[in-house]
């Protein structure tokens, strides 16, 4: 090959690697695409070869005023010369680049940082490139693929003379702080000091910013009179109410039950609003709190397992707040200091938890818990005519994490010396009241005893505390470890081994005996893979919203077997217009009873264990005017009871008695 034809080839090259770059760019980020496609122009890139002897020993590249050195000699994909900047990263801290380089530090902080966070795998931490030469970035484009970085969505590029400027207004607008890890590929002595300006400049505004709007928000609400609010909250109220809601998009279930309870508010009449993260790189900060609220002025704020005094004095203490407990967290919990406030509204969706939390903690010894159900989106869920039913069963729930049960136990992968540690073991191991060897064997011990237990039994070991203790205790006592509180909680404690097991035990073993009877079942969910006698009917996650919704109009018989047995799921399948064939759990160990609101046989159909639920399955495939008789009924009693706009309006009502 001649040297004018490597030279082609290199530069096709770029340019190949630059177009497909740019075809993303124009799709991701129209702006900074057009700021590109308008510096570029007709030009392209300019190669210079460095001849020896004849031979190009090696190639520059030049795009307008960048350059950029060794073509052939460096190796563009590898991490050689800054291994101590990725060994120096933070993966949950975000990270600011001066200047592109080659693009060997900006894949190394990509790479080091792309899952900071295995509890909430959609929250992402940000990079912020910032490059004032349009020339250097164009180069960038040309060397490396970088589409994989404009579509995480958490790569920020900010190019041309007024790169820096681009930022400040991002970070202050966004309300984001400054970027702990940075690093300057550029003239540290021009850099560092506007980076330094820039710091204390938003230091000082971010605080003075902060207590404006506090005292503006202090003020309005200060001002309202306790006629105002009874005014307000009233049957004739003058103007329709404002409700501002609070959740976050890092947990799916709290972002959708927020979504549907303000769209109860909402058909109500009344104003919504709602306050979150705005994408996964970003965080609630108090700035975007008290901008909202100054902005929006609520009447009333809505809460998802969690409190007004969690957020400081951001809230005034003039506003009502409700929280509405969905699951029993440390700080809902294990909380002694009694920290509600006059104004401040506390439900459960557990009838169980009205009275059991003034039970273990002093923290509402001042209130009424309320009981407020879950409810049912009937714009999201609801039948659609015609639907062709081509799944018989249809079962949609994510089982634990193996590595968080007594899989990895049963399968022998791990001894006592390696077995991961829980928060709730590193108790036990550390105040010395068990070695991990002996927990290890009788947890090999329990293990054997949930794998031999009919369905029934096994249940009872979820529902029944005093049959599982009673089951248990023996095998400490062998080897004369006194049963205390922590091993109590180590065995039937939210997260740890054992009660992990159990659920997915009790969830797993009715679909395995379905699968085994032959029926044409559609399981989705995560962590289904640990039963490899499932594959054929695994489907991996489903989406909530219109998926779910399509997936249940299209099944026959959905199947509700949960930790309780009124909660969303059920709530969705009844909207949907389907049959619910749901587990039964005895009404003294249920968190929310369909009993209480639905007749059996009528309304409602139960399996009692894995036995039953094929001939419950196999006799409704066959009834289906039967099936669908009940499944009307029910959905309508569920309208009835539990749409969100009748939810939204007992709360009112309960507020307007008491503000």
């Amino acid at each position: 090959m001649t040297d004018i034809n490597y030279l082609e080839i290199v530069k096709a090259n770029l340019e190949k690697t630059s177009a497909i770059n740019l075809k993303v760019l124009q799709e991701i980020n129209v702006q900074l695409y057009s700021q590109i496609i308008s510096y570029s122009g007709a030009d392209s890139y300019t190669l210079n070869p460095v001849i020896h002897q004849g031979n190009i020993v090696d190639i520059s590249a030049s795009y307008k005023g960048g350059r950029v050195e060794n073509l052939v000699n460096s190796d563009l994909n590898t991490e050689n010369g800054f291994l101590e900047i990725s060994a120096d990263l933070t993966p949950q801290t975000a990270s600011m680049l001066i200047g592109v380089g080659f693009g060997h530090h900006l894949f190394a902080i990509f790479d080091k940082t792309h899952n900071p966070n295995k509890l909430f795998k959609n929250m992402k931490t940000p990079i912020y490139v910032l490059e004032e030469d349009i020339s250097h970035f164009k180069l960038l484009l040309g060397l490396h693929d970088i589409t994989k970085l404009f579509r995480s969505g958490r790569v920020f590029f900010f190019i041309g003379d007024s790169a820096f400027e681009q930022f400040v207004e991002y970070m202050k607008h966004h309300d984001i702080d400054f970027p702990k890890q940075q690093f300057c590929l550029a003239n540290q002595n021009y850099f560092i000091p506007r980076l330094t300006s820039i710091h204390d400049e938003w230091m000082q505004e971010k605080p003075a910013e902060g207590k404006r709007l506090l005292t503006s928000n202090a003020e309005f609400y200060g001002s309202r009179t306790r006629e105002e609010w009874q005014q307000i909250f009233s049957t004739n109220r003058s103007r329709p109410l404002r409700v501002m809601g609070v959740s976050s998009r890092f947990t799916s279930f709290l972002q959708y039950c927020m979504r549907d309870w303000l769209k109860g508010f909402a058909d109500n009449g009344w104003h919504t609003e709602y306050l979150a993260e705005e994408c996964d790189t970003l965080r609630l900060t108090y700035l975007k709190y008290l901008r909202k609220i100054d902005a929006f002025k609520p009447d009333l704020i809505l809460l998802l397992d969690h409190f007004r005094w969690e957020t400081g004095q951001i809230i005034p203490k003039e506003i009502p707040v409700v929280s509405w407990l969905q699951d029993i967290l440390p700080g809902i919990a294990d909380n002694k200091k009694n920290r509600l406030a006059k104004n401040d509204y506390v439900y459960s969706f557990s009838k169980l938890w009205t009275n059991d939390l003034h039970k273990i903690t002093d923290m509402y010894k001042d209130i009424t818990i309320g009981f407020l159900p879950v409810g049912i989106n009937q714009n999201i869920y609801h039948p659609i005519p015609d639907s062709k039913k081509d799944i018989d069963l249809l079962y949609v729930t994510h089982l634990i994490n193996p590595d968080s049960t007594l899989h990895q136990v049963k399968l022998n992968n791990f001894s006592h010396v390696n077995l991961p540690i829980t928060h709730l073991e590193s108790i036990l191991y550390n105040s010395k009241q068990i070695t991990p060897e002996i927990l290890y064997n009788i947890y090999k011990e329990i293990h054997e005893t949930i794998d031999s237990s009919d369905y029934i039994t096994i249940s009872n070991f979820l529902l029944d505390k005093e049959f599982s203790v009673k089951t248990f205790r023996p095998m400490f006592e062998k080897y004369n470890i006194e049963y205390s509180h922590d091993i109590d909680e180590a065995l039937h404690a939210a997260g740890s081994r054992v009660w992990g097991e159990v659920i997915v035990q009790v969830k797993a073993r009715p679909i395995i005996e379905l699968v085994k009877n032959g029926f044409n079942i559609k399981i989705y969910g995560n962590h289904w893979e640990r039963f490899p006698e499932l594959k054929s009917a695994l489907m991996g996650p489903a989406q909530n919203g219109k998926f779910l919704n399509d997936l249940m109009n299209r099944s026959r018989i959905c199947i509700n077997n949960s930790g309780t047995s009124l909660h969303m799921r059920a709530l969705e399948i009844m909207g949907s217009g389907a049959f619910m064939l749901s587990r039964r759990i005895s009404k003294e160990h249920d968190n929310s009873p369909l009993l209480d609101y639905f007749q059996e046989h009528s309304e409602v159909v139960f399996f009692d264990s894995d036995e039953d639920i094929v001939e419950k399955a196999s006799y409704f495939l066959d009834n289906e005017t039967e099936r669908e008789e009940i499944a009307k009924k029910g959905r309508d009693k569920a309208l009835k009871l539990f749409g969100y706009n009748m939810l939204a309006q007992n709360i009112v009502n309960d507020i307007s008695q008491t503000i």
